[in-house]
């Protein structure tokens, strides 16, 4: 259940399933009922340019997101992809898990009033706050201290491992391939999505793990803000 976003900002978003493409592909492929969950998001905002229907769908291995870009209340369109999704599953032997699905709504205007919930087979998705999608926890609100908290966490459990490396005295090389692999993967983890977004705060968290990890093999690492800039560049 979840789903990635390139959440444009001042936008709205809510959630329910679509994988209704031929090239969907499930966990166990060879079996003719697969389970199947999703989530998915509406967004709304006033005067947001968008071409077609405005609803996207996003599809990972068994996951699938469907985003909805919702303009002067018309959520014809996203209910109408939820609805084919459904009709989609049921003619090809797929079968939506209902209570895994869920749905998220992203709206900054000062006062709103709920949309009801899509259905699915007769039971109404979830409303969440959040959900995970790839390690990265997307909220209502788009702040990520909730993702940068879970990966400093990580980070700081491995650093452990760095400490003990150093204790059995590996050169300083192969101590920043350790680094490299176990700890700055951890830190850099969607940090394309979310290091624009992130507070100096949680900045200065995350850059306090390098500072450590540096004192511990002796030597200067890459700093997170040109790690960003790198994986920007290599997008």
């Amino acid at each position: 259940m979840a789903g990635p976003c390139g959440f444009d900002t001042n936008q709205d978003i809510h959630g329910a399933p679509s994988p209704h493409q031929p090239h969907r592909t499930c966990n166990q492929p060879a079996n003719p009922a697969c389970d199947q969950s999703a989530a998915s998001g509406r967004r709304r905002e006033k005067g947001v340019r968008h071409g077609g229907s405005g609803v996207g769908l996003i599809k990972f291995a068994d996951d699938t997101t469907l985003i909805g870009l919702i303009s002067n209340n018309d959520e014809s369109a996203y209910r109408r992809e939820v609805d084919r999704l459904v009709s989609w599953c049921s003619g090809n032997n797929l079968e939506l898990n209902a209570q895994k699905t869920v749905e998220m709504i992203v709206d900054f205007r000062k006062s709103t009033v709920p949309p009801p919930p899509p259905s699915v087979m007769d039971s109404p998705i979830t409303s969440v706050e959040s959900f995970r999608f790839l390690g990265t926890t997307i909220t209502q609100d788009l702040k990520w201290e909730p993702t940068i908290s879970s990966l400093i966490k990580k980070a700081q459990q491995r650093m452990y491992f760095l400490r003990q490396l150093r204790k059995a005295k590996l050169p300083a090389q192969m101590l920043v391939q350790f680094y490299t692999a176990i700890i700055e993967s951890i830190l850099t983890s969607s940090i394309t999505v979310w290091f624009a977004g992130a507070t100096v705060r949680d900045k200065q968290r995350l850059q306090r793990i390098v500072r450590s990890a540096e004192e511990v093999i002796g030597r200067s690492l890459p700093s997170l803000q040109d790690l960003q800039e790198a994986a920007v560049h290599q997008d």
